[in-house]
């Protein structure tokens, strides 16, 4: 499936160009397929190649390039540097919970990868606020869509983003639980 990846996004490169949102997303296809197999290396080269052009095309603050920061995050975290994975965790954090909102599922599982990263470096104190903070959301629901009594999200914010979702998956429960 990789070496298949890696055919598509060399042919959509000379065909539409290595900045078309087409082959910017089949690089993060390949990325996120390269971390899968646990190649972490070839993973990371492709993030860091792959985040400035969508940066560059799409903005700092588009889902795009949030989920590949949050998955080049997770990336240092499966090679051991939990410090800059977790600064890369707190920056995406920052920039979903202003978008989103602090309530959004997005927004609360990069809290929860965030504190899993801390605890890591044994930073429990930090950690385990960020975990309780990730837990105590509410049910999976985007900020748009009607909540109790027809409100938008129960109340809350409105995101400022117009490409809110309720897709993420929310942790259901905290790593301490188990210790």
């Amino acid at each position: 499936a990789r070496q298949a990846l890696v055919l598509l996004e060399h042919a959509q490169e000379q065909v539409l160009g290595a900045e078309d949102p087409d082959t910017l997303k089949s690089r993060g296809f390949l990325a996120a397929a390269l971390a899968g197999e646990k190649k972490y290396a070839e993973a990371l080269r492709e993030y860091q190649t792959l985040i400035p052009l969508q940066t560059r095309v799409s903005g700092p603050q588009h889902p795009s390039t949030l989920g590949s920061r949050n998955n080049l995050a997770r990336v240092l975290v499966k090679q051991g540097k939990f410090k800059e994975a977790a600064q890369e965790y707190h920056d995406v954090l920052d920039l979903r919970e202003r978008l989103l909102g602090p309530e959004h599922p997005d927004t609360l599982s990069t809290c929860y990868h965030l504190a899993l990263t801390l605890a890591e470096q044994k930073q429990n104190p930090e950690a385990l606020a960020y975990a309780q903070r990730a837990l105590a959301g509410d049910q999976p629901q985007c900020p748009r869509e009607p909540g109790p009594e027809g409100r938008t999200g129960g109340g809350g914010p409105e995101p400022t983003a117009p490409w809110c979702s309720s897709r993420a998956r929310r942790p259901r429960r905290c790593c301490w639980e188990r210790r």
